[in-house]
Formats: structure tokens, sequence, C-alpha cells
């Protein structure tokens, strides 16, 4: 009797490759082999993918790098799908908008950001629409190219309204780097011009009312925190310190060291990682090519590096307390002899 042939391998036990998902980024740097003349093979080889793959990504080259266009350059190094345009918009104009809170001591919490950018996206709104529309008329005139003439049912309707959902701010911190800070600390100098200006508008607030002084001492104390300001806030990734607060205390900073006027002090490091920040935001803005302007981004990155470690360094040994403050003076337990004459 003849042996028996080994069964075949069931299909589902075979190992599958990994599915890669490439970022905007990286579609970006693909797009751009091609049109180095390379071919789709070669790009396929580099990238470890299907030659099909290539083909589709050319074949979504002008949604991926309008998407790269008007998304922060950060955020383009971890999103990988194509997203509504109305809603990138809104959060590179929300982005902006928390730095430049962050530049006039405004703190925020997450419910000022959420409402703010539900404001913003009634601006963009219409836009995106009109783009999800044409999104749609595409998708469709390309299905009815595949099928033939008949009637098709792919085409999506447009999104629902934006409700900047709890999900969203958290994704939109992931993608921004958008951390919480506390604010504490030593406070910087303080608002002189409104705090001389606050008895007029609180007097002014009890002649309206026609509040009595009794009401006035006897109020609830919870009606006095009317304008208290949040014990939070929230900065972007290259933002270090909460604003109204100071790192350093008084004494430092009216009798500095003569060390720190030399070198790269943490003053003189947090004005250089500033001005770092503000070349790349001017060449974004004005530079018409998207990809020489991702590399120039990428580039500086790279070379800041080693100064943000310096940064971080010198501030954490900034905020240590010196270790002689725990020290205290041992007494002297015997008496000097006297000298005999």
């Amino acid at each position: 009797m003849p042996p028996k042939r080994p069964a075949p391998k069931a299909s589902g036990k075979e190992s599958k490759r990994q599915k890669k998902v490439m970022t905007l980024q990286e579609k970006v740097a693909l797009l751009d082999m091609l049109k180095e003349m390379k071919s789709y093979a070669a790009v396929a080889r580099q990238y470890h993918m299907n030659e099909s793959t290539v083909r589709y990504i050319k074949k979504k080259e002008a949604e991926i790098r309008k998407t790269v266009s008007i998304s922060f350059s950060s955020s383009a190094k971890t999103v990988s799908t194509l997203r509504d345009s109305a809603i990138v918009k809104m959060e590179l104009a929300l982005s902006l908008w928390i730095t430049d809170c962050h530049k006039k001591n405004i703190p925020l919490d997450g419910n000022v950001i959420r409402e703010k950018a539900r404001c913003l996206f009634e601006k963009f709104a219409p836009e995106g629409e009109a783009q999800q529309k044409e999104d749609a008329r595409v998708f469709k005139q390309e299905k009815e190219d595949k099928e033939g003439a008949g009637p098709s049912t792919g085409a999506s309707a447009p999104k629902a309204g934006f409700v900047a959902s709890n999900g969203w701010f958290h994704r939109f911190q992931n993608r921004f780097q958008l951390k919480s800070v506390s604010l504490h600390g030593q406070m910087a100098s303080a608002d002189t011009e409104e705090a001389r200006k606050y008895p007029e508008t609180l007097k002014k607030i009890i002649v309206e009312n026609n509040y009595h002084p009794e009401q006035i001492s006897n109020m609830d104390e919870t009606s006095r925190f009317w304008k208290k300001m949040p014990s939070r806030t929230y900065l972007m990734k290259d933002e270090t310190l909460a604003p109204g607060f100071k790192s350093a205390s008084e004494d430092e900073d009216t009798q500095p060291d003569e060390e720190e006027d030399e070198g790269l002090s943490l003053d003189r490091l947090s004005q250089l990682l500033r001005t770092l920040k503000e070349a790349k935001e001017m060449v974004r803005a004005w530079d018409p090519y998207m990809d020489r302007s991702i590399k120039f981004n990428n580039a500086i990155d790279a070379c800041s590096k080693p100064y943000k470690i310096l940064f971080n360094l010198l501030r954490k040994e900034a905020q240590q307390l010196p270790i002689t403050m725990f020290f205290q003076p041992v007494k002297k337990t015997f008496e000097t002899p006297k000298m005999l004459p």
C-alpha cells in the first residue's frame, strides 16, 4: 500500500505579511520618487509593498498633497489617512490660536478649546461640505466608469456636523502634542493696570444691581470666583513654561551669576528654541513648495534636538533644591582649653 501523501497546509495557518500603514509624509516622499522618474517596481521594492499599492497612492496624489499642504507639519508624521479638509484647517487654526493665547498669558481649559473648535469649524464648514460633495461626485463617477453606466450607490453622503467630542479632543492632543500643565510656582509681575480698574468695575456692578452692603459682605463664597482663572492650562509641544510664572527666584534675577551670562544659559536656550519655531512657521507660511518646507522643518527639528535635550537638563537642574539646604551646622561639644600663663 503506497504511503499517504501529507495533507496540504491550511490556508488560515499560513503567516500573513503584516500590513504597513504609511503616514502622509511617507506617501509624499513616495510620490516625490515617482516624480523623479523612478519606476513603480523600483519604488515598490524600496518600500516593500506591492506595485498595485504604489499605483493606488499615485492615483490619490492630488488629495494627499492637498491634505498635507493644509496640515500641521509635525502632525503629517503621524496622520496616515485623508481627513475632511474643513476639520484639518480648523485644527491648524486652533493650534495657532492656542499658541497666541499662550503668548498673551491666557490660560485655557478643555471646555474653552472645544468651544473655540466648534466656532472655527462653522467658518470652514461650507468649504468642507463642498469638498465632500466633490469627493462623492468623483467617487461615483469612478465607480460608474468601472462598472458601466448603471446606477451607483457607493457615493458617500456628507458627514454629520462637528461636535468637538472628548474623543476628538484626545486625538487632537496626540496629533499636536498638546499637554496639560498645572499653573503653579512663583507668580510673575501682576497686571497692575487691570487691578487698578477693577474697583470701578465692581462698583458699577453693585450700582446696576442695587446691591446693599449687607448682601456684599454676606454673599456666598462661590459667587466670588466668577472671575477665577483655571488652575490648569494647555501648552504645545515646544512650549515649556505656563503663562504668568517664572522658573527662577527674584534673587537670581536681581543678582545673576557671571558664569550664566556666558554660553548657553537656560534663558538663551529658551530664546533660541522660540526663534527656531518662528522660523519654521515663517517657512511653512511663505514657501510655495510644500515638499521643500517640510524638508526644512525636519532638518530644523533634527538640528535642534541636542539643544532641546540640553534645555530640559538645565531646567531640571534649576528646579532641583540644593542639597546643602538639608545640612545643619554641627554644634561644638567641647570647650577650647585655656592657655597657661
